[in-house]
């Protein structure tokens, strides 16, 4: 059972970094294009701000919209950075954690539930949790 255990988790660290790594890639490529975008954006707002064909206030509104296009094409990448990185990095952290376990299981008299007699990780020995079937 051990060895089933490590198994799973070592695929699951697998998947786990593969998404990890994509999500990564993806996050620079996007990063890349939203600040290109808010360059971009910015330059045209300072057109817009400074052309004299345009009216002050239709020039502000522009300006600003223009700016605040720029600001919303970097709003998933910053947001995939801060809130998409983290759960992939902790499963990554929790399948090590198990993996790292030694697991023993028993059943009790009457084979409706479990026992966990021990999980002894590095830091703590864990013994006689019920589990539920």
């Amino acid at each position: 059972m051990q060895e089933a255990i490590e198994r799973y988790c070592d695929v699951m660290i697998g998947i786990s970094r593969t998404a990890l790594e994509a999500r990564r890639h993806t996050i620079r490529r996007n990063l890349r294009i939203g600040v290109l975008i808010l360059a971009i954006s910015l330059g045209v707002g300072a057109g817009l701000a400074n052309a004299e064909f345009l009216s002050p206030g239709l020039r502000g509104l522009l300006a600003n919209a223009v700016s605040i296009l720029g600001t919303v094409a970097l709003w998933t990448p910053v947001d995939n950075l801060l809130f998409g990185l983290p759960p992939l990095a902790r499963a990554v952290r929790i399948y090590e954690a198990i993996k790292a376990l030694a697991i023993e299981l028993r059943f009790t008299q009457d084979q409706s539930r479990m026992l966990l007699l021990n999980a002894e990780s590095r830091d703590r020995p864990i013994t006689a949790l019920p589990m539920r079937p």
